[in-house]
């Protein structure tokens, strides 16, 4: 799928829309990536057991708008339905977006630009929570240790992770001036682009971990592999 219509070039970039906790906000999600997307791209949604209401739109949505839908009869897990997805891809980036995400104008562009320019392996933005939308901060950065180094040098089993999230819950209006591109050691995957071709090194999601916490062990993995997080 070509967005719009007006970019020949070849998406450089798929998104993968998976299922989260809720289906009431989906089809202002998919229309929020549509019209917030800056660059050709091409989508693929995983549909586990929604609403018959849902499935029925969703396919209804995917012949309109040309992109391929993942359609299952079983229930599954997040990390399940983005290797499924991914697996259907072959673009050089992946963007993994819930199906509850609202995107902000413009969003898909500086995501990509991150990459490119710094040759990160995972790049997330701003993630913000509530409404109005986009004016309260859910995630801007984070870390699951206070020393890292000294968290993958201790065993298994005696290892203490603390989830720190900068920001959350504050004004955006009160910290804009304060935002950077910048490293961080945890992002979540509300709405996260991977490098392709580090996912495939790291043999794609951990499927064992089944939900809420499977984000800090992603972003573990990518930090030991030698990638870098933005």
């Amino acid at each position: 799928m070509q967005l719009d219509g007006k970019n020949k070039d070849h998406p450089r970039v798929t998104v993968i829309v998976v299922p989260r906790e809720r289906f009431g906000v989906a089809e202002l999600s998919l229309d929020s990536i549509y019209a917030g997307a800056d660059l050709p791209f091409e989508l693929i949604y995983v549909d586990a057991r929604s609403p018959r209401s849902v499935s029925d739109w969703l396919r209804t949505e995917s012949r309109a708008r040309g992109f391929r839908l993942l359609q299952l009869d079983r229930f599954v897990s997040p990390n399940e339905a983005r290797n499924l997805a991914a697996a259907q891809s072959g673009t050089e980036y992946l963007l993994f977006i819930d199906n509850d995400m609202a995107c902000a104008e413009n969003f898909l562009g500086p995501l990509v630009k991150a990459a490119d320019e710094t040759g990160a392996a995972v790049v997330s933005p701003l993630i913000c929570e509530g409404h109005p939308f986009h004016t309260r901060v859910h995630q801007a950065t984070g870390s699951f240790s206070e020393n890292k180094e000294a968290f993958f040098a201790t065993p298994y089993g005696r290892r203490e992770v603390i989830d720190t999230q900068r920001h959350l819950g504050t004004p955006l209006a009160e910290i804009r001036d304060q935002l950077a591109r910048t490293e961080t050691d945890v992002c979540e995957f509300h709405c996260l682009l991977v490098r392709r071709a580090f996912l495939d090194r790291m043999g794609g999601f951990d499927e064992d971990m089944y939900a809420t916490r499977e984000h800090i062990e992603f972003c573990m993995s990518v930090l030991k592999n030698g990638g870098r997080i933005l």
